[in-house]
């Protein structure tokens, strides 16, 4: 919950919009969620080495939505909802999925060690990646095309704000 205060703090510079900062909040408890619901899967206990683990798939997978909201919110806000968040999946989709090959690539060697807790490792580094990036590039733009920050529109000469 420290982690996630931290995150809440740094993302506020980061991210202009307060829907912005919310969303990354939600979809970084999902992403936990799931990562702790993954544990039964591999059949790992919550112990000091998973603990570990999620504290720092926090860091790892705040990359994955953080470009892709900021991306979202940097566009020209004349543009959807839906042609902004095609155009982030186009302009920020290959750099993220990139990121996320490259820890996969990186944990690989993990998998042949003989070591149980380098076993853990990759078994929760797996889970980080799979459950991280698909949140990120599948779930993520999905959910700023349909509720994505706008920000005031000049619309007939009258200010309105569309959420």
């Amino acid at each position: 919950s420290f982690a996630l205060v931290a995150v809440l703090v740094i993302c506020t510079v980061f991210l202009v919009h307060p829907l912005s900062v919310l969303i990354l909040i939600i979809v970084l408890a999902m992403i936990l969620t799931n990562l702790l619901g993954s544990l039964p899967i591999w059949p790992l206990d919550l112990n000091s080495v998973t603990s570990i683990n999620l504290v720092m798939a926090l860091g790892l997978v705040i990359d994955y939505s953080a470009h892709i909201l900021h991306h979202f919110g940097s566009l020209d806000h004349n543009l959807s909802r839906n042609e902004r968040a095609l155009k982030t999946l186009s302009e920020m989709g290959p750099p993220v999925f990139m990121g996320v090959c490259t820890t996969f690539l990186g944990v690989c060697p993990l998998a042949f060690s003989s070591s149980e807790i380098f076993i853990a490792f990759f078994k929760m580094f797996l889970s980080i990646v799979i459950v991280g990036g698909t949140h990120g590039l599948i779930f993520l733009p999905v959910l700023l095309s349909l509720v994505g920050p706008s920000v005031p529109r000049d619309v007939e000469g009258s200010k309105k704000l569309v959420v």
